[in-house]
């Protein structure tokens, strides 16, 4: 692993006594060291999953210098490299999310994960998608990975958090009062919703298009509203809530009487 340090030992001493002894360090056969008298080594990352060997040299005056075949292979473990994780879905309480992760080298034999609430693992949830419940609204939902491979340092990554709304479990429909005929006023209402909005904002359409400034719960039909279809969307808001639409009835405004 990165930052072990190695250290060479020599075998049989030769015949005669050397006089110096150097050691020279090699990864997959190509050589990391020059001579030295140091007979140690540190690995680093770039040695994760090479061949890392040494190799020892002798030197006596008037003779030629002679080397010990290579060691056995000390073979460290390799290092994953991988990109962000993330969560993608609709982040509303009852829907399904799923995790996501970028490149990971070299591919992993295993991805393992795990769900989490505010950075306690939530319990069960140890697959690729997560159905969020109530308990998860406004927390901070994220996921672990742990990549694994033979002879590879295992890698965690966590996604970055999301948190899911609520929904509305009732939305009554806007009821709308008045005479659909031009230049009489409309009035809009709606009654409670489940749980209760802290804001319903309004907005108006004539045949499917937002009629320009008509934004609140009343509104003065117009010589432009005959012969179309006119309604009012009340869309229901609340803190940490999902902001919800909904439409009234269509109904016509007709047009001028001809005789």
């Amino acid at each position: 692993m990165a930052g072990q340090l190695l250290t060479a030992v020599p075998g049989t001493a030769p015949t005669p006594a050397a006089e110096s002894v150097q050691y020279v360090w090699y990864r997959d056969g190509q050589r990391l060291t020059e001579h030295s008298t140091d007979p140690t080594y540190r690995l680093t990352r770039d040695d994760g999953g090479h061949k890392i060997t040494v190799r020892v040299f002798y030197g006596r005056n008037g003779y030629v210098q002679a080397s010990s075949p290579a060691s056995a292979a000390v073979l460290p473990p390799g290092y994953f490299t991988s990109g962000p994780a993330w969560i993608v879905g609709s982040t509303v309480v009852g829907y399904v999310v799923s995790a996501r992760t970028s490149y990971t080298s070299p591919s992993p034999s295993t991805a393992l994960y795990q769900w989490y609430r505010d950075g306690k693992p939530i319990i069960g949830a140890r697959g690729t998608s997560y159905r969020l419940t109530a308990a998860d609204q406004w927390r901070q939902i994220t996921f672990k990975v742990t990549f694994k491979r033979a002879n590879t340092v295992d890698l965690s990554v966590v996604s970055r958090a999301i948190k899911p709304l609520a929904v509305f479990t009732k939305l009554p429909a806007p009821v709308v009062r008045g005479t659909y005929t031009a230049g009489q006023l409309l009035r809009a209402s709606v009654t409670l919703s489940t749980p209760a909005a802290t804001s319903v904002t309004w907005q108006w359409f004539r045949d499917g298009r937002p009629i320009a400034g008509a934004t609140g719960p009343s509104y003065r039909l117009t010589r432009y509203d005959r012969d179309r279809f006119v309604h009012v969307v009340a869309t229901y808001r609340k803190a940490n809530y999902l902001s919800s639409p909904r439409p009234s009835a269509l109904r016509w405004v007709p047009g001028p009487t001809t005789v």
